[in-house]
């Protein structure tokens, strides 16, 4: 894998161009990662991968160009945390403190805007809700992704 010798130290919000395992584009976080798009087996999906800064951390991403900055409307994260699919609203998974009969630590609630999950509301339904807004920044910035031809 390649050292940082040459490359770029990244900036938080920063846009590179990288040499990596499955990302050619990707935004630097301060979790110390790129998330960028992957692509395998014909489907296309944001993914993360680590700085490599030897000796402290073996990585498999390097800076090779800073592209620019990720504008500040979008969230540097891979998904948007979790929503029920039948509502739209939060969802989260409530550890219980004691582990119940059932053999779970907790299960998928409602929750509020401060986390605190809704006693009232139905079962969720729970689904990922993807950084769409993420997704199609760097998709533009990439000129050989599939959507850009």
């Amino acid at each position: 894998m390649p050292t940082n010798d040459d490359a770029l130290i990244p900036v938080v919000r920063g846009v590179y161009r990288l040499r990596s395992r499955n990302l050619t584009i990707g935004v630097y976080t301060e979790l110390g990662i790129f998330i960028g798009i992957r692509e395998k087996f014909d489907h296309r999906y944001l993914d993360a991968e680590v700085w490599n800064r030897p000796p402290e951390v073996l990585g498999t991403a390097v800076p090779l160009e800073r592209l620019g900055t990720l504008p500040a409307e979008i969230a540097a994260s891979e998904d948007l945390g979790t929503a029920c699919r039948v509502c739209g609203e939060p969802a989260d998974y409530v550890r219980w403190g004691d582990l119940p009969s059932n053999g779970f630590p907790g299960r998928w609630c409602h929750v509020d805007a401060q986390g605190v999950p809704i006693a009232d509301a139905h079962e969720p339904n729970v689904w990922s809700v993807t950084n769409e807004a993420l997704f199609e920044f760097l998709d533009a910035l990439d000129p050989a992704a599939p959507s850009s031809r």
